[in-house]
């Protein structure tokens, strides 16, 4: 091997160590940028369960919820959380959010605007997003119904629920248990 040689495998070496550090620091950047996006998500939401009034967001998931005229600070509440889930819609549609925190978000929206007191004050909400009728869309789909969360966004959905490691973990038993019932054994 010449020192010529040995000089051009080093500039290839060099060339793909680059390119490969190149391309973790991207993905590290991107990462963290989610990591923030997560964070200020976060930071909104808490603003917004410390400004709705405690009883009205605790009932919101009773099927037999009925308030009468709920009080202008529910009206606003529900209007900032919808203010909330329009950004991260927005963020995912211009594809900012990785595909694991849009999972998260959309399990937390259908749970939250699927309740009986977010469908009833939508529409008298909706005409504030009249110019995203992508998002009117999205809601509308939700509140009806029409979306369903996929198996892709399951355990996301399972993180919302009460005793959701438990039924995670038993689930999985069950799904090995009939895994290993249904295979032949070898021949």
């Amino acid at each position: 091997m010449t020192i010529d040689t040995f000089i051009r495998y080093g500039s290839l070496w060099t060339l793909i160590l680059g390119v490969v550090s190149l391309m973790v620091a991207i993905r590290n950047y991107r990462r963290q940028v989610n990591a923030q996006i997560f964070f200020e998500i976060a930071s909104r939401y808490h603003q917004m369960l410390q400004s709705f009034p405690i009883h009205e967001w605790t009932t919101r998931l009773e099927p037999k919820y009925e308030a009468l005229e709920p009080p202008p600070e529910v009206k606003a509440g529900v209007l900032h959380y919808m203010a909330i889930v329009h950004f991260g819609f927005i963020l995912h549609e211009l594809r900012y959010l990785s595909k694991d925190l849009w999972k998260i978000l959309q399990a937390e929206h259908h749970r939250t605007l699927a309740s009986p007191l977010f469908k009833r004050q939508w529409s008298s909400l909706r005409d504030e997003f009249i110019l995203f009728p992508t998002f009117l869309r999205y809601v509308d789909s939700i509140q009806n119904g029409d979306a369903i969360l996929g198996s892709h966004t399951g355990f996301a959905a399972s993180l919302a629920s009460p005793g959701s490691w438990r039924v995670l973990k038993n689930s999985l038993k069950q799904e090995a248990e009939i895994k290993s019932v249904n295979c032949d054994p070898p021949k």
